[in-house]
């Protein structure tokens, strides 16, 4: 065809050009393709840096909070009179509005069903806390070994509490996706 006998016809440094043309387009659109998925990849594992250290940050924050809110309900407990003991109780009840709001948080930032289950035992380790408390709350009406009760079923509740925080926490660093 003409097309043929055009091609044909042309010298042969003209058609080493082209085919040094077509190589460099092509190279082009490789180049401009891995740099578009080079991007993309980078843009992904910023996010997951972020969110890693976002989920991090909470469980920091909430370990932090849940040991400064068992540090006032110990001193609460073992306070000898009554203004110290509200005090502490005061203190008490707003670390523990503050540690419902980085449950709900850390709830929410949980991607993997092992995460779930091992968060589900840190809100049962919450609840042992605060049934500890009641007796102890208790125990206080019925003028009962205050200082014993927080030792030997307090302190012991509040660690298991802070050992499954540290459980979520090393969920939470490896939960990359």
């Amino acid at each position: 065809t003409r097309d043929e006998m055009q091609f044909k016809n042309l010298s042969v440094a003209k058609k080493i050009w082209a085919l040094l043309l077509v190589v460099m387009g092509a190279m082009l659109v490789a180049g401009l393709g891995m740099t578009r998925y080079m991007s993309s990849l980078e843009s992904h594992l910023r996010e997951g840096i972020l969110d890693m250290d976002e989920r991090m940050r909470l469980v920091v924050e909430l370990r932090g909070n849940i040991e400064t809110s068992a540090s006032f309900l110990v001193a609460a407990n073992l306070a000898q009179d009554a203004e110290s003991t509200e005090f502490f109780q005061s203190k008490f009840q707003a670390a523990a509005q503050r540690t419902s709001v980085l449950v709900e948080d850390v709830q929410s930032h949980l991607k993997t069903e092992r995460g779930r289950k091992l968060f589900e035992q840190v809100l049962q380790s919450r609840q042992k806390v605060n049934e500890v408390a009641e007796q102890i709350t208790v125990e206080r009406r019925n003028d009962g070994n205050i200082t014993a009760m927080v030792k030997t079923a307090l302190v012991p509740a509040v660690q298991q509490f802070i050992d499954q925080l540290n459980a979520i926490a090393f969920v939470l660093i490896n939960q990359f996706s």
